[in-house]
């Protein structure tokens, strides 16, 4: 990896069963120059990311629900970070408890609360777009120097 930008446009998973709120954050997304999966179900999403890897396609980010039809959208999260540590998350949701709490606290990922501003969904977005600027496969993924550089917005970056 040379440490340069790339001109690579940013890849997202975004894992919600709620159609109405996956499409307006793909809408978010379109509009912002980044490209969306969108997994409707963890077992979705988990196959997205199988996919992905084989295919030798990077996600740059993940924006998981929490209360998906099977299971915990944010445990997607850990199982993609295993293989590509670093890569940006932020999890929604309008019900947080004291163990998301934890999980997210642990991990440094911001959460957005339902319903979320845009301004909000596009300052975390600026993170993903800075990772895929400096980390632009997976398996460069574990040089988080991305992290140190400047959000051009003064978003959230880490």
């Amino acid at each position: 990896m040379s440490g340069t930008p790339t001109a690579q446009a940013p890849t997202i998973l975004v894992i919600d069963d709620d159609a109405g709120i996956a499409s307006a954050i793909k809408q978010v997304l379109a509009l912002s120059g980044i490209k969306c999966l969108l997994g409707t179900s963890c077992r979705d999403a988990v196959e997205i990311i199988e996919d992905a890897e084989f295919l030798s396609l990077s996600i740059h980010g993940i924006l998981a629900d929490v209360r998906m039809p099977d299971g915990l959208g944010y445990k997607v999260i850990d199982v993609f970070r295993k293989r590509n540590p670093g890569v940006p998350a932020a999890v929604m949701t309008a019900y947080a408890d004291d163990d998301l709490c934890n999980w997210l606290q642990k991990r440094r990922v911001p959460l957005l609360q339902k319903p979320f501003p845009v301004k909000q969904l596009q300052e975390w977005l600026q993170t993903a777009k800075t990772y895929a600027e400096y980390c632009p496969s997976n398996t460069a993924s574990e040089d988080e120097s991305w992290r140190s550089k400047p959000s051009r917005t003064g978003g959230l970056v880490g």
